[in-house]
């Protein structure tokens, strides 16, 4: 009897608590929707925090984590979904009179509801504190194929040549380094691309990287341009000996590795660039580019490959596919089956020369068959001379005076830079290329339109979307050097009489040295870390150097970083020697 008496008691236990629970949706009803609005606007202000942080992860580049894509689309499902709670329930307050006249049953079932969306939204309230960053940087985009028209095409004697060191790659352990050589403008820089890309897309390696060494190389720039493609953001800044290590060992972590070394001029050290090859990393295979088949042979290459010129039939097809299908039947065929084949199988000179004559009149391309007949070659080591004459055309046929002086200015960049477009857009502001009366906007689309005529010819090549950058082919820069070097009024005024053979990087150097001896001297004061971000100048001392440069003939004005759009009138303007307008924009 006892034990059926604890039976009923436990029992009734049970039913009084379950049906106090259910009362309890009754008698908190305003208590469970009130609460249910705070925390769905509390999701509501962590969603909107954390998409802003997506958005900014995104213009950076990085990738989202799958979990916070989910958690976003989580929550958006669950804020609809209380919204869609609210409505229903402001709806049925409305039927009974603003809760004079109460439906238990109803009260019943929005109280549980929203007793159940609290929990769902607290549990993803406690998720989102988990999060410590919602991305992470994008892998390295890889190597950057060429463009179609600097493709090698369906041309048998560079596919011979892809296939070979393909097969070297693939079925050699014992080959770590192949040499391609040939002239400058042959096509060897498109051709080691291509196979980056044809080995990218078999997944033969986990990663191909590529660095161009150039005529004067520099073993930091080589080792940062690895790492960057590599994903290395910890790159010691010290010095080449500590980067070295510290890349030797993020190399050796690849089980497969590609390193390209584009346009090496002479022998370098691998292992002072911090790249490891034969019996110290068997997965890691070397190719390199260069004009010269004894440097490739000084690399100790083990296998070794020259890229000839097109043949004839190839020259003429490149030709042909740039200029127009119709070139074949029109009346200057004859003209440009022989300017086709002066250019002697280079596919650099065939692109440009292409490029240059593209929709000119017949006159135009029996001027130019004649001028390339007249032409002096180039002595440059390495450079057919051909390839000189055919940019000298197409320099020519530039027209405008400010088209082949921008042109010409853009050589002082150092070789294979990427040249900002809006840093060309600055020179011009600063020196005065175009008429004075013109706004900054009116440069700026005058600076685009230019760079847009000079890469149409090929004389530049410009990025992906043609907005940001341009870089120049070494040979064409070469060609550039060499015009500015003996005709310094090609340039006009873009550089300055005295500085016409030095590049940027030459004028860089000199202002760091000048900059330095001057904060020795407590002049200016240079930052905390290493000197070579910024100067600053006390005022006191900037008072005393206003004061005294009109004893000296200077006349200085500053209007620096208060967002100027356009100029004043010039006459604001002819006392002054110097002025900065730097940072506006």
């Amino acid at each position: 009897m006892e034990f059926l008496s604890s039976i009923t008691v436990e029992v009734g236990k049970c039913c009084f608590a379950a049906a106090g629970d259910q009362l309890g949706y009754l008698f908190h009803y305003n208590h469970n929707i009130e609460n249910l609005k705070k925390q769905a606007k509390k999701l509501e202000d962590s969603r909107d925090t954390v998409k802003m942080k997506i958005e900014s992860a995104k213009s950076n580049g990085e990738n989202i984590f799958p979990e916070v894509q989910s958690w976003i689309a989580e929550v958006d499902n669950i804020s609809a979904k209380a919204e869609q709670f609210f409505e229903d329930e402001d709806k049925a307050n409305k039927r009974c009179l603003r809760g004079w006249c109460i439906n238990l049953k109803q009260r019943y079932r929005f109280s549980k509801e929203a007793k159940k969306h609290t929990l769902e939204i607290s549990d993803r309230l406690q998720e989102v504190e988990k999060f410590e960053s919602v991305s992470c940087p994008a892998p390295p985009s890889g190597i950057i194929s060429s463009s179609k028209l600097f493709s090698s095409g369906p041309f048998g004697s560079r596919n011979s040549i892809k296939k070979q060191v393909m097969k070297d790659l693939t079925d050699s352990d014992s080959v770590s380094i192949i040499g391609i050589w040939g002239m400058g403008g042959v096509g060897k820089t498109t051709l080691v691309k291509e196979i980056s890309q044809h080995v990218k897309e078999a997944k033969t390696y986990d990663v191909a990287v590529m660095a161009v060494v150039s005529q004067t190389p520099s073993i930091m720039k080589i080792q940062s341009d690895i790492a960057d493609m590599l994903g290395v953001t910890n790159l010691p800044a010290s010095s080449e000996i500590a980067r070295a290590s510290f890349l030797w060992e993020r190399i050796k972590e690849k089980k497969k590795i590609l390193i390209i070394l584009d346009d090496v001029w002479e022998r370098i050290k691998l292992d002072e660039i911090g790249i490891p090859f034969g019996s110290d990393h068997r997965g890691c295979q070397i190719l390199i580019t260069s004009r010269s088949k004894t440097v490739c042979n000084q690399m100790e290459c083990q296998e070794i490959y020259t890229v000839e010129t097109l043949s004839k039939q190839e020259s003429w097809a490149l030709f042909s596919e740039i200029v127009n299908s119709n070139v074949k039947t029109s009346d200057i065929s004859s003209f440009a089956r022989e300017i086709a084949a002066k250019c002697g199988g280079l596919p650099l000179a065939i692109v440009i020369i292409a490029g240059a004559l593209k929709g000119k009149n017949k006159h135009v391309w029996r001027n130019a068959a004649r001028q390339l007949q007249k032409s002096n070659p180039s002595d440059i080591p390495g450079v057919e001379g051909i390839l000189f004459s055919s940019l000298e055309l197409s320099l020519h046929y530039l027209e405008k005076a400010e088209s082949k002086s921008l042109f010409l200015f853009c050589s002082l960049f150092p070789e294979d830079y990427e040249i900002p477009i809006e840093v060309l857009v600055r020179y011009a502001i600063g020196h005065r290329w175009f008429k004075v009366d013109d706004t900054i906007e009116d440069v700026r689309d005058r600076v685009h339109a230019i760079v847009s005529t000079i890469t149409s010819s090929f004389l530049l090549i410009d990025d992906d979307d043609g907005e940001e950058y341009v870089k120049m082919h070494d040979v064409v820069r070469d060609f550039a050097l060499n015009k500015i070097q003996y005709n310094h009024h090609s340039c006009h005024n873009l550089v300055e009489e005295g500085f016409i053979d030095e590049t940027i990087e030459d004028v860089r150097d000199r202002v760091h040295a000048i900059v330095s001896t001057i904060t020795s001297s407590f002049l200016l004061i240079d930052d905390d870390d290493d000197g070579e971000k910024y100067v600053k100048m006390h005022d006191v001392v900037r008072d005393f150097a206003l004061n005294i440069a009109p004893k000296y003939n200077y006349q200085f004005l500053v209007k620096a970083g208060i967002g100027l759009r356009e100029w004043t009138n010039i006459d604001t303007f002819e006392d002054f020697t110097c002025f900065d307008v730097a940072r506006q924009f």
